[in-house]
This record gives C-alpha cells, structure tokens and sequence, in this order.
C-alpha cells in the first residue's frame, strides 16, 4: 500500500488544521445520539467528507419518542407482572420485549374461521366475542328448540 495513502486514511486537512480520522460512518450509520439524551458540547468534528445527506430530528422529538416507547414498555411489563406474578423482574421484562400491541377497533376480525394461526393474543383490554359457525339439524322440531335456547337469547 502506498503510504501516503494509509496516512490520507488515518488523517486529513482541513485549511492548516490536521485532523485525525477516528471512524468512519457509512450509509445508515448514525452519530450525535449521545448528545440528544444530555445536553453537553460534542467532543469530535464531523466534516462530509463528499456530498452527503442527513437526516436529522431534534432533540425535542427524539426525547418525545424515546419517553413514548419507555412508557409503552414499562405499561407492558406491568400487564406482565400481573399475569405472573412469580416470574423475576428481569424475565417478565424480556418476556414484554418480545410481545407488541396490536389495536382493533370495535367490529374488526381478529381472526377468521379457517385462519391459520401463528401467534399467541393476550387480551390487555376490551372485550372480544367469540363464535363459530355450526349447521342445525334438518329436523324442523329439533332446530327450533335449539334456535330458542341459543340463538334467540340476548
């Protein structure tokens, strides 16, 4: 390797200043977060070294989303807790990272008789209706007591 160019990788100009390349940040890559949770002056430069877009949220934002998502985990610990009650804090913890909320409004399907099923539901809060479809008999006598005693009722 020519050594100007390891020593171009490990330093660069910038007017009369030498800066030392600490890390490179590729696409997807992300920096400054440390500094959106406390509010202290950056320790480094950061020079586009081509041309480059970010994308960027404030602080404000970012404090408002991070509290949201705690929140949603501490809510879903707690449910967790109360469902087993003898498990430790840290299992019920990673038992809650695992399980994410799903919102139904009122009058939508969960599931659909003849639906193959490949989660587990746990009913947080609400109320769901359960049915199924059955065939009624052909004899008039015995389809009409069972209409009475299942289907009419409120």
């Amino acid at each position: 390797m020519d050594k100007d160019k390891s020593l171009e990788s490990k330093f660069f100009w910038i007017n009369v200043i030498k800066l030392k390349r600490v890390k490179p940040i590729e696409v997807m890559g992300s920096f400054g977060e440390g500094f959106l949770r406390q509010v202290r002056p950056i320790h480094n430069t950061i020079i586009a070294s081509e041309d480059t877009i970010t994308l960027t949220i404030s602080r404000e934002n970012y404090l408002e989303i991070i509290n949201t998502l705690i929140g949603r985990m501490q809510d879903k610990v707690q449910f967790f807790k109360e469902l087993f009650p003898s498990l430790k804090d840290d299992k019920v913890s990673k038992l809650a990272y695992y399980f994410g909320e799903v919102h139904f409004e009122r009058g939508d399907s969960i599931y659909t008789e003849g639906d193959s099923v490949d989660h587990l539901l746990l009913l947080k809060s609400g109320d769901v209706k359960l049915s199924k479809t059955v065939s009624l008999p052909e004899d008039r006598k015995l389809k009409e007591k069972i209409e009475k005693l299942y289907i009419n009722t409120p």
